[in-house]
């Protein structure tokens, strides 16, 4: 099966969709019929986007293809958004797609010499779970509106007690001293766990995710 990689970019949208939604009985009952999630938009060779891949592992053709197209193609985009399954539970529409920041944990060398207290500046988290091959995080960074913000996490290694192997992470969070905090700003990554996305010989079992936040440092331990 040919392999894909995620890649962090943004859907453009054709055109613009209004959303009527009516709820029954019937749509409620185990799986709700729309839904605001992650999920996987597979784009063909044409930059159009196929089908979709929610965590639960089902997958979806997207009913309204000829609304969504990527600036690239053969490939996966990492998304949250409002979807919508059809009656027939093999189709789904598309209502509105928002771009995830998806890639694999860097190394800190890749970012040269910075000062730890001005690259890993405080978040609010709001989740962190895993779903099928990632981390899901939800998180929120105060903003003016200005500036653009860096985030990404940072692969501090593997270390391995004789029991299990953990991958270190901690999430890179940085933006000038200038930049005032006005509002509260959503973010939405996910870390991929599927080992394509690794250098060979970085296997490991569970995951350590350190986030700064606002209440210190807090840690999250998964296991893969």
């Amino acid at each position: 099966m040919k392999s894909f990689r995620v890649f962090y970019v943004f859907l453009c949208l054709l055109s613009v969709v209004t959303l009527f939604s009516s709820c029954s009985d019937d749509d409620a009952e185990v799986y709700p019929r729309l839904r605001v999630d992650f999920y996987d938009v597979i784009i063909d060779g044409d930059s159009t986007a196929t089908s979709i891949i929610l965590d639960d592992g089902r997958m979806y053709a997207v009913s309204n293809s000829n609304s969504l197209h990527s600036t690239v193609c053969d490939t996966v985009i990492r998304c949250y958004g409002t979807i919508e399954i059809g009656v027939d539970s093999t189709t789904a529409t598309v209502y509105s797609v928002g771009s995830v920041r998806c890639s694999t944990p860097s190394h800190m060398s890749n970012y040269g010499k910075i000062n730890y207290s001005d690259t890993f500046k405080p978040v609010d988290v709001i989740s962190l779970y895993k779903a099928r091959s990632y981390i899901n995080v939800l998180l929120t960074t105060k903003v003016s509106g200005n500036v653009e913000h860096a985030l990404d996490f940072i692969n501090d290694g593997i270390s391995n007690d004789g029991n299990a192997r953990v991958l270190h992470l901690r999430l890179l969070h940085w933006h000038p001293d200038f930049e005032t905090e006005a509002y509260s700003q959503k973010q939405y990554m996910s870390i991929p766990l599927d080992s394509s996305f690794y250098e060979e010989g970085e296997d490991f079992d569970s995951v350590e995710v350190k986030i700064t936040t606002y209440d210190g440092v807090k840690t999250y331990m998964f296991v893969r």
